[in-house]
């Protein structure tokens, strides 16, 4: 079968640095689709200037890259700004299926699969042969209610019909959680059954975290630094839990609202005794190795889908405390993987991370657990199996 996955996230392979949720997807995914015997064709943005149109990875995955105009820089010109979104969703749909058909003449497709739920599908001829398959991350329509006015500032109105229209064209829909199915089904107006689950594909790692008596205890957040990640409650958090002396808290992450700043005036002797390390963001070797000096894994999200923090954690035996949102329940096997807390409450996340980090045997039997989960769900060549057998039964 030949699969074409059309998104803007797709990792340069010459040096894949891997930011967000959708683009680790597309890249876990493509590679295990070529393990199961699957012709992999990427549509995808030159972002980097350097990057060929043209490139093919050892795995024969055949990446295809169209460049996007700049439309960014519009953003801040009065009512024109408002609607830059929306002008780069219809840009990059019309560029993406126009050599999405470019390569299709020449190399046959069985399915194309967008990972974007917007533009794309407005310019897809739904009486094409192949067959348009949309892998459901959380959309904007759902994301929106999240996210405080100031912090959107462009208009989603008509990106929201926009995403709702391709969601109703499609031929076959996925998504990583039953939460963000039933979210997409009541706003699209279609029952959730037509959306098939399938979690997001994590790579496994083959030596893992395994958790022991130490006297420290080395608390991890990994995330943008914003609301929506939890920042502020985490911030709460730290004078609660570097209370105690054998605590140590590792903040991982890009900072898009000088959270950075904030954290370390507020919280100067601790950064000053590396008791709170503030690294920025890290990829590869460095973040690897972050995760291995790790004890606990804290998300506390106001909402994700899946939350891949969460899965990757899991998958290094790394116990997790996060927050009872969206599809976070799901991802820990209803809690029996990890701990599970209220969101946007400092308290109750202090007292889960303290209770939790003096109880090894606790951390060491939720660590056993979650990776044994993770490997069984979330591998990347089981869930490519999945979603590989679900469009080959939609060929036939």
């Amino acid at each position: 079968m030949h699969i074409a996955i059309v998104s803007q996230w797709y990792p340069d392979h010459n040096a894949p640095q891997i930011s967000g949720g959708i683009e680790m997807h597309n890249y876990n995914f493509s590679r295990a689709c070529t393990r199961l015997g699957h012709q992999v064709t990427i549509i995808s943005t030159r972002r980097n200037p350097g990057a060929p149109f043209y490139q093919k990875t050892h795995e024969n995955i055949n990446i295809f890259r169209f460049r996007m105009p700049n439309l960014y820089r519009f953003r801040r010109i009065p009512i024109v700004g408002r609607q830059y979104r929306l002008a780069q969703a219809i840009t990059y749909g019309y560029l993406s299926v126009r050599l999405l058909k470019q390569v299709n003449s020449q190399r046959l497709i069985d399915i194309a699969e967008f990972a974007d739920i917007d533009a794309p599908a407005l310019w897809w001829d739904k009486k094409s042969s192949r067959k348009l398959a949309i892998r459901c991350h959380a959309p904007n329509f759902v994301l929106s209610k999240f996210y405080m006015p100031a912090e959107i500032p462009y208009n989603v109105r008509l990106i929201n019909r926009i995403e709702k229209q391709a969601i109703q064209k499609a031929d076959f829909l996925t998504a990583p959680s039953q939460d963000l199915a039933n979210l997409i089904a009541n706003a699209c107006r279609i029952t959730s059954s037509k959306i098939h689950i399938v979690p997001n594909a994590v790579d496994s790692v083959e030596s893992y975290r395994r958790i022991k008596p130490s006297q420290v205890v080395n608390v991890l957040f990994i995330g943008r630094l914003e609301r929506l990640k939890g920042i502020e409650t985490l911030i709460g958090v730290v004078p609660l839990v570097l209370t105690d002396p054998s605590m140590r808290m590792l903040i991982v992450g890009p900072d898009r609202r000088a959270y950075t700043k904030i954290i370390e005036e507020r919280f100067r002797r601790q950064v000053t005794e590396k008791r709170l390390q503030l690294f920025g963001a890290l990829y590869g070797d460095a973040l690897e190795k972050v995760y291995q000096s790790a004890d606990i894994c804290i998300v506390p999200s106001l909402y994700e889908s899946f939350s891949y923090t969460v899965a990757q954690a899991m998958m290094r035996g790394i116990p997790v405390i996060a927050s009872r949102v969206g599809g976070i329940p799901e991802t820990l096997n209803g809690g029996r993987c990890g701990i599970l807390v209220e969101p946007n409450n400092p308290e109750e996340l202090a007292e889960a991370i303290l209770n939790l980090a003096q109880n090894p045997a606790k951390r060491a039997h939720l660590g056993e657990a979650a990776r044994e989960y993770a490997v069984s769900k979330f591998s990347s060549d089981v869930v490519a199996r999945q979603i590989t057998d679900l469009y080959e039964e939609l060929l036939k």
